[in-house]
C-alpha cells in the first residue's frame, strides 16, 4: 500500500475536550421536558472533539462530511452583518475570518492526518466519509485516505465548477467507504446531487 511520508510524520495522541452540555434544544417543543436529545451541534476545536467522542462512537458514525482547509495560504473575510444585499458585496459588514495559513506543506498534512486518524476510527464498517478539498490539496489527501481505506475503496470524486475560475474544476469531494458498504459509493454521490 503506498504511503505518503514527510519530515516528522507521527501519530500524534490527542486531548481530548470536555464535553459540556451549555443548553438543550427542543424544536417546537416536542418532548419536553422528558426527552433526550436525538443530536448535538458542539463548537470547539474538532480534533479534541472528536477525541472526546471515541468512547462513546468509535465505529458507530455512518457518515463524515469534513470541510477542512483547503492550504490556500490565504486570509478570508467574513460577513457579519444581516440583511445585506448580496448583489452589492462593497457594503457589506466584514470581520477578520479563517487564516489558511501554514508554515509549509508538512504542516497542513500533518493538520489532516491527524484528523483523518480519528474520523477513520469513528466512522462505521458501513459508514461514508465525504472530504471536501480544492486542488492545493486534494491529491495529498487521496494518498491519505488510500493508508486508511485502501486505494479500491475510493473512486469517488464529484468536481465543482465555478465562475471564479473560467470554469475549471477547482472543487472536490472525495469519498470514502468502508469494507461493508453493499453498493458502490459513486452512486450516493448522484444521488445527492
Amino acid at each position: 500500500m503506498p504511503e505518503l511520508t514527510w519530515p516528522g510524520k507521527k501519530l500524534a495522541q490527542p486531548s481530548p475536550a470536555s464535553l459540556i452540555t451549555d443548553s438543550i434544544i427542543y424544536p417546537d417543543g416536542k418532548g419536553y421536558p422528558s426527552a433526550q436529545p436525538e443530536n448535538r451541534l458542539i463548537l470547539g476545536d474538532n480534533l479534541a472533539v472528536m477525541s472526546a467522542l471515541l468512547p462513546e462512537y468509535e465505529g458507530r458514525i455512518n457518515l463524515i462530511y469534513a470541510d477542512p482547509p483547503f492550504f490556500t495560504n490565504r486570509q478570508f473575510s467574513a460577513r457579519i452583518g444581516r440583511g445585506e444585499d448580496s448583489r452589492k458585496p462593497d457594503e457589506w459588514e466584514l470581520a477578520e475570518g479563517y487564516h489558511d495559513h501554514w508554515d509549509d506543506l508538512d504542516a497542513y498534512l500533518d493538520f489532516l492526518y491527524q484528523r483523518l486518524v480519528v474520523m477513520h476510527r469513528l466512522l462505521a464498517p458501513n459508514g461514508t466519509l465525504y472530504l471536501h478539498l480544492d486542488w492545493h490539496a486534494d491529491a495529498y489527501a487521496r494518498l491519505l485516505l488510500d493508508e486508511f481505506f485502501g486505494a479500491d475503496e475510493q473512486g469517488v470524486t464529484r468536481e465543482g465548477r465555478g465562475a471564479a475560475v473560467g470554469g475549471i474544476p477547482h472543487e472536490r469531494i472525495r469519498g470514502a467507504q468502508g469494507p461493508d458498504l453493499p453498493e458502490p459509493l459513486s452512486r450516493s454521490l448522484e444521488e445527492i446531487g
